[in-house]
C-alpha cells in the first residue's frame, strides 16, 4: 500500500465507487438516530471490525490480488456498518480512510466523508486530522496563491486535534505555520510553546514536505522557531529563555547560536547572569565553536567581568587553529575596545595579526586582505578614541607593505581618519590624487562629492554626480556609477547633509519615480521624509513613516525616524525612546540609531543609560559630531563640565554649519 504523503496530490481522477452518495443519502438527524435500534446498533459495529481485519489484511499481505480482494470487501463492510447505523462517525471516518489509500483518491468524496463523521461525532480524532493535513494540501502553503478558505479550513481542523490531544505535536506544529501565513504572531507563539511542551512524534514525513522544513515534529524542534518568533514580536525575555536552552541543548544549531547572539545585542544586563551557564554548558559539549566561545565571553563582559571573558577566549584560542584563534582575539580586543582598556585592546589587535600570520613588510594574500584590513581599521578606530592621532597616521604608513602599490585601501582609510579629525581639505586634496591614478574608482568618486559637502561646497559635489547622470556614455555598461536611481538617490543625500530641504526633497522624487521594485520605492520615500524633517516639515514626515510602517512594521530606518521626528517635535520622548529602542534591536551597531537613543535617554532624563549609549555610538563611530555633542550635554547635566568640554570640542572639529559652530563655541564658553 502506498504512504499517505504519496496520494495527497491534488487534480487526481475521482474514484468511482459511489460509496459515499448512497451513505449519505441513509444519514438522518437526531430522529433517524433514535430509530436506531441496538440490534442495528450492534451489526454495524461488527461491519465495523470486520472491516478493520480486511485492512490489517491488506498491510500483511505481498500479494496485488490479496490487496485488491481485501480493498473491497472492506468497503462494503464499512459502507454496509454506515447503512445499518448512519450516525456511526468510525464508520465514515474508516470509509474515508480507505478510499484516501486507494490508487486514484477522490479528495472531494474524502473531505466529505470526515467532515460527515465530525459532524456526528466532534472528537472522532481521525477525522479531524486528515481534514487538516487535507486542508493544508488545498491551502496551498508554497505552491501559488494563498487559499484563504482552506487555510482557514486547515487551522480550524488542526485547532480541534489540539482540543482533542493537548500534546498533539502535529496539530501545533501545523498551526504555528499556517498562522506564520496568516500573519497572527501572538497565535503562531501559542500554537509553538503548546508544540514545545507536546509528546515526541515520529510521524513526521507529512510535516516535513507541507512545511517545507528540515525539522521534524520532534517537541525540541519548536524550541528556535519559537525563539524567533518571541525576539520578532519583541518578547525578548522569554526569547532568551527559549534560545539558551535550544543552545545548550544542541550547540551545533547555528541559527539558534545566530539568534540568541540577536537577543543577547538587546538584552538588560540582570537578564544575563542565567544565560551564562547555559552557554557555559554549550561551550563545554562543543568546545570548538567559535561563535559560542565569542558569545559566552561578550556576554561575561556585559556584566562587568571583562577578566574572565578574556579568559575564555584565551583557553578557546589555545584549542584552535591560526585562523581561529586570530578570529578570537580580534573579538577580545574588540571587548577590551568596549571597555575603554585601549592598551590591552592594541595587544589583542596586534596579536590577531600575529596569530593570523600577518607581520610587517610582508604582503597579504587575497585569503588574508580581508582580514588584515578589519584589524587595522579597528587599531585606528581605537587610537581615535584614545586621542592618539599622530600614532594612528603611523599605523597607516607602518602597513604600507601589507597591500600592493596600486591597492589604495590604506589611502581611503587615511581619508576617513582626515575627515573624521577635522581635516578636510588634507583629505580633499588625497582623494583627488587618488582619483588621477583610479579614474574609474566610483566609491572614491563618492568620498569626493561629500568631502565637498562638509566644506560648505555641496554644488561642485553635486556636479560630479550629475554627470553621471547628464553625460552618461552611450556604451555605459550596467553599474552602480551610471544607475541613475543610485545617483539621484545620493545627490539628495549631499542635500540633505547640507541642510537644503527643497534641491533634498526634489531629487528624492525623481530617485523615487526612477525606483525599480518596493524596496528600492522604499528608499526613496525614506529619502523624501530625511529632506522633509531638514525642512521642518514634521507633520508629513511623521504621517509618511507611519504608512511606511504600515507595510514594512520592522524597518529600522523607519523606526528610527520615526522617533527622531518625536524627539524634534519634543511631544512624546517615551514614544520617541520606544521606537528607536526597536531599531537598535534589530540593528544594534548602527551609530546613526545609537546616537538618537542616546538622546532619548538625555530627554527623558535617564543619564546614566543616556551615556552609556552615546559612548557606544562613539566607539563605534568615531566621527560623529551629534553623539560628541550630545554626550557632552549629558555630562554637563551631571556635573561634569571640563569633561563635557572636551566632547563638545570634538563635536565642533565635526561640523560643519555655521549654526552647529556657533551652538557648539557657545557652550565652550560657558
Amino acid at each position: 500500500m502506498k504512504k499517505l504523503v504519496v496520494l495527497f496530490v491534488l487534480g487526481l481522477a475521482g474514484f468511482a465507487s459511489g460509496v459515499f452518495g448512497q451513505a449519505v443519502d441513509r444519514a438522518a438527524d437526531k430522529s433517524v438516530e433514535d430509530k436506531i435500534t441496538w440490534e442495528a446498533r450492534a451489526k454495524s459495529y461488527a461491519k465495523l471490525l470486520e472491516g478493520q481485519r480486511y485492512l490489517i489484511a491488506i498491510r500483511r499481505s505481498d500479494s496485488e490480488l490479496t490487496k485488491s480482494v481485501s480493498e473491497n470487501l472492506a468497503r462494503d463492510a464499512f459502507t454496509e456498518a454506515t447503512r445499518l447505523n448512519p450516525q456511526l462517525a468510525e464508520g465514515y471516518t474508516a470509509l474515508g480512510e480507505l478510499i484516501l489509500y486507494s490508487p486514484k483518491p477522490n479528495l472531494d468524496e474524502v473531505v466529505a466523508l470526515f467532515e460527515k463523521a465530525v459532524s456526528i461525532d466532534r472528537n472522532n480524532f481521525g477525522a479531524q486530522k486528515y481534514l487538516g493535513r487535507l486542508f493544508v494540501v488545498r491551502s496551498e502553503l508554497y505552491g501559488g496563491p494563498l487559499a484563504k478558505v482552506f487555510t482557514d479550513k486547515a487551522i480550524g481542523a488542526w485547532t480541534e486535534v489540539g482540543r482533542i490531544d493537548p500534546r498533539n505535536a502535529e496539530a501545533w506544529a501545523f498551526l504555528s505555520v499556517l498562522y506564520r501565513f496568516k500573519n497572527n504572531k501572538d497565535a503562531r507563539i501559542d500554537a509553538m510553546r503548546k508544540w514545545l511542551a507536546s509528546a515526541n512524534s515520529d510521524d513526521s514525513e507529512f510535516f516535513a514536505r507541507y512545511s517545507k522544513t528540515s525539522r521534524g515534529l520532534s517537541p525540541e524542534n519548536a524550541a528556535v522557531p519559537l525563539g524567533e518568533a518571541l525576539l520578532d514580536n519583541n518578547q525578548r525575555q522569554e526569547a532568551l529563555s527559549v534560545l539558551s536552552r535550544a543552545v545548550a541543548d544542541n550547540p551545533e544549531d547555528l541559527q539558534g547560536i545566530d539568534l540568541l547572539g540577536r537577543a543577547l545585542e538587546g538584552a538588560d544586563e540582570k537578564e544575563l547572569p542565567p544565560q551564562i551557564e547555559a552557554l557555559r554548558q554549550a561551550v563545554y559539549a562543543y568546545p570548538e565553536n567559535l561563535s559560542l566561545i565569542q558569545m559566552l565571553a561578550e556576554t561575561l563582559a556585559r556584566t562587568g567581568d571583562v577578566d574572565s571573558a578574556a579568559k575564555v577566549i584565551k583557553s578557546g584560542s589555545e584549542k584552535l587553529s591560526g585562523k581561529q584563534a586570530a578570529g578570537l582575539m580580534m573579538a577580545l580586543g574588540d571587548i577590551y575596545s568596549d571597555h575603554d582598556r585601549f592598551d590591552s585592546a592594541m595587544f589583542s589587535y596586534r596579536d590577531a595579526l600575529r596569530l593570523r600570520g600577518i607581520t610587517a613588510g610582508k604582503a597579504v594574500g587575497d585569503e588574508d586582505r580581508g582580514f588584515a584590513l578589519l584589524v587595522i581599521s579597528r587599531m585606528l578606530q581605537l587610537l581615535q578614541l584614545s586621542n592618539r592621532v599622530p600614532d594612528a597616521d603611523k599605523l597607516i604608513d607602518d602597513s604600507r607593505g601589507l597591500f600592493s602599490n596600486d591597492d589604495f585601501v590604506l589611502d581611503k582609510e587615511r581619508i576617513s581618519l582626515m575627515r573624521s579629525t577635522g581635516r578636510r581639505t588634507e583629505a580633499l586634496n588625497l582623494v583627488k590624487a587618488l582619483r588621477i591614478k583610479a579614474p574609474g574608482d566610483y566609491s572614491l568618486l563618492r568620498r569626493e562629492a561629500e568631502i565637498l559637502t562638509d566644506l560648505g561646497r555641496v554644488e561642485e559635489g553635486v556636479a560630479l554626480i550629475s554627470d553621471l547622470i547628464d553625460n552618461k556614455p552611450a556604451d555605459s555598461p550596467r553599474s552602480m556609477k551610471y544607475d541613475d536611481f543610485v545617483n539621484r538617490l545620493f545627490i539628495a543625500g549631499l542635500f540633505v547633509e547640507a541642510g537644503r530641504s527643497d534641491d533634498a526633497l526634489a531629487n528624492a522624487e525623481k530617485a523615487f519615480a526612477l525606483a525599480n521594485g518596493e524596496q528600492s520605492k522604499q528608499l526613496a520615500k525614506l529619502k523624501i521624509i530625511s529632506a522633509q524633517i531638514v525642512g521642518g516639515n514634521l507633520g508629513d514626515a511623521e504621517q509618511n513613516l507611519k504608512d511606511l510602517l504600515k507595510q514594512t512594521p520592522n524597518n529600522p530606518m523607519a523606526l528610527n525616524d520615526l522617533g527622531y521626528v518625536y524627539l524634534q517635535k519634543g511631544t512624546n520622548f517615551e514614544e520617541a525612546a520606544r521606537f528607536i529602542e526597536r531599531a537598535v534591536d534589530i540593528d544594534p551597531r548602527n551609530p546613526e540609531y545609537l546616537e538618537n537613543l542616546g538622546l532619548a535617554y538625555f530627554k527623558l532624563g535617564d543619564l546614566e543609560k543616556a551615556e552609556k549609549t552615546l559612548r557606544k555610538a562613539i566607539r563605534i563611530d568615531v566621527g560623529s559630531a551629534e553623539a560628541h555633542e550630545t554626550l557632552g550635554d549629558v555630562l554637563a547635566k551631571k556635573g561634569q563640565k571640563s569633561e563635557a568640554r572636551v566632547y563638545w570640542s570634538k563635536a565642533k572639529n565635526f561640523v560643519t554649519s555655521k549654526l552647529a559652530v556657533q551652538r557648539l563655541s557657545k557652550k565652550l564658553q560657558e
